[in-house]
């Protein structure tokens, strides 16, 4: 970074890095900078169905907004503030927060997913329900990198 300060793929790299760490003032910062700068910023997420589950990726740029599975099919990128309401609540039956996301596809239907940011959790042996719990303080720590999400999704999108 030194030596290209605004490197956007770098930025992106160093505010999940500092996210991981729980260091959330300046992994959003770097966050902004790298979506200005035409960079994405990704975070892992898990998406509970009825049967089953999707895990992949949360993704903010400018103008953008995308979930992408890597494991599941239940993905969507939108580009509008207009197609997609995001807020924060907790994850039935648990403490571990969530996000709450109401969007829109091109079709008009509506479409509403639960995603829990995996940054902070740990993988745990279950069949049903979060295979993931909160250590420690990763409750808190949940809590507020997806308040900080949130913010960038909101400032991202026209």
């Amino acid at each position: 970074l030194q030596v290209q300060p605004n490197n956007p793929e770098l930025l992106s790299k160093k505010a999940v890095a500092e996210a991981g760490v729980n260091d959330l003032t300046d992994a959003e910062e770097d966050a902004e900078k790298a979506i200005a700068a035409g960079g994405w910023v990704e975070f892992p997420v898990f998406h509970n169905h009825a049967f089953g589950h999707c895990e992949g990726k949360l993704g903010v740029g400018k103008g953008k907004v995308a979930f992408r599975p890597t494991i599941g099919s239940d993905g969507f990128e939108l580009a509008s503030k207009s197609q997609i309401a995001i807020s924060e609540s907790v994850y039935t039956g648990s403490k571990v927060p969530e996000l709450v996301v109401n969007w829109h596809g091109q079709d008009g239907k509506g479409h509403k997913y639960y995603l829990v940011i995996l940054s902070y959790l740990t993988p745990i042996s279950k069949t049903a329900g979060l295979p993931y719990e909160a250590e420690g303080d990763g409750v808190e720590k949940t809590k507020g990198l997806d308040g900080m999400i949130v913010r960038l999704i909101n400032s991202s999108l026209p």
